[in-house]
């Protein structure tokens, strides 16, 4: 898996059925088992050091620390014994290859069966399929959180197009009132636009504000992005505001094309 080596030794062919058992472990594990001590060489036993049954096995080498959860970074400490020497009920073999890699599975099955006929070896995939099936959950998800945004999107917006076309129906006779004085039809059009990025900035500042405290609750459901990403919320504002000004961009021009003697006249 190229997890590099930083001390030692990896295993090798030297590390046979009835030599004594070696592992590998992590720097975590050696910085905390170990501290200020050389771990190559040292002894460590599974299991509860009084009750466990596993035998005796020799630090042979120190690697670099892995995450195992693609949830959590934080890495933990670990343990890599020889699958020759301590060999599992099950495990899964990995085989890195060039080109398509479900055309070496004829292959991969001839020299598995050649070192033990009765191991069997079944649900061959490549490793992408592999990492679709453990992120199925996670993929639907976040499938339908996104679905769920544009439909908040989608309902703000129209939100917005109603408020901002109500605002221009109540206002037709001031509107028509100050294009007689001789206010330009610009001018009409600027002072809509400008009530909705108000309504649209006093909006976005409260949400940014009880967004950021529920990013405080919910941080530990976030991967990859921090609660407190600076770009996920100069980016959702500008996308609100711009919105907002799409939508208000026909009732500002239906304020900026009134007939200022209509105006007047309507009740």
């Amino acid at each position: 898996m190229h997890i590099p080596i930083y001390s030692g030794r990896s295993f090798n062919s030297s590390d046979a059925p009835g030599a004594q058992p070696v592992a590998v472990v992590s720097r975590k594990f050696a910085e905390r088992y170990f501290p200020g001590q050389n771990p190559i060489g040292q002894r460590i036993r599974m299991g509860s050091a009084e009750n466990s049954k596993e035998p005796w096995v020799r630090i042979a080498g120190v690697c670099a620390d892995v995450s195992y959860l693609w949830v959590d970074r934080e890495t933990e400490p670990s343990v890599y014994l020889n699958v020759a020497q301590m060999p599992p009920a099950e495990g899964l073999y990995i085989v890195s290859t060039n080109g398509d890699p479900l055309s070496l599975a004829p292959s991969a099955r001839q020299a598995l069966a050649a070192l033990d006929p009765a191991v069997p070896l079944d649900s061959v995939q490549t490793y992408q399929h592999y990492l679709n099936e453990a992120l199925a959950g996670l993929t639907y998800v976040a499938a339908w959180l996104t679905i769920d945004a544009f439909v908040g999107l989608l309902l703000a917006a129209i939100g917005i197009f109603g408020v901002m076309a109500n605002v221009v129906a109540e206002r037709t006779r001031e509107i028509g009132l100050r294009m007689a004085l001789g206010a330009s039809p610009a001018a009409m059009l600027k002072m809509v636009l400008r009530r909705a990025a108000l309504l649209a900035g006093i909006g976005v500042a409260a949400g940014v504000v009880l967004a950021a405290g529920m990013a405080r609750l919910s941080a530990n459901l976030l991967f990859g992005v921090s609660a407190q990403d600076p770009a996920i919320f100069i980016s959702i504002t500008v996308a609100v505001i711009a919105i907002s000004l799409l939508v208000s961009w026909g009732p500002a021009r239906r304020a900026a094309s009134i007939d200022p003697m209509r105006a007047l006249r309507t009740e």
